[in-house]
């Protein structure tokens, strides 16, 4: 499912490059909740990923799975000489 979604992530990065800087985030921010929850309805729990959620699932276990960082990658293909 990460590589998935990392796939799209990446091309809604490419066709919105260059836009607001608080959009990466909020998007970032987004993602992790829904994948929080998909992973909390797997053991049978309902709801939105909150609360404890964010301490079972920190941000590094998703980047540990292999999800992209918008913000990451942004700030990575401005630094880039091209």
């Amino acid at each position: 499912m990460i590589e998935r979604i990392d796939r799209r992530l990446k091309g809604w990065a490419a066709y919105f490059r260059g836009g607001t800087g608080d959009g990466y985030r909020r998007v970032d921010q987004w993602v992790r909740m829904r994948l929080r929850s998909v992973l909390r309805g797997r053991v049978g729990r309902k709801g939105i990923g909150h609360g404890r959620d964010h301490q079972r699932y920190p941000n590094v276990y998703c980047a540990d799975h292999g999800l992209i960082s918008l913000t990451a990658l942004a700030c990575g293909q401005r630094a880039s000489p091209a």
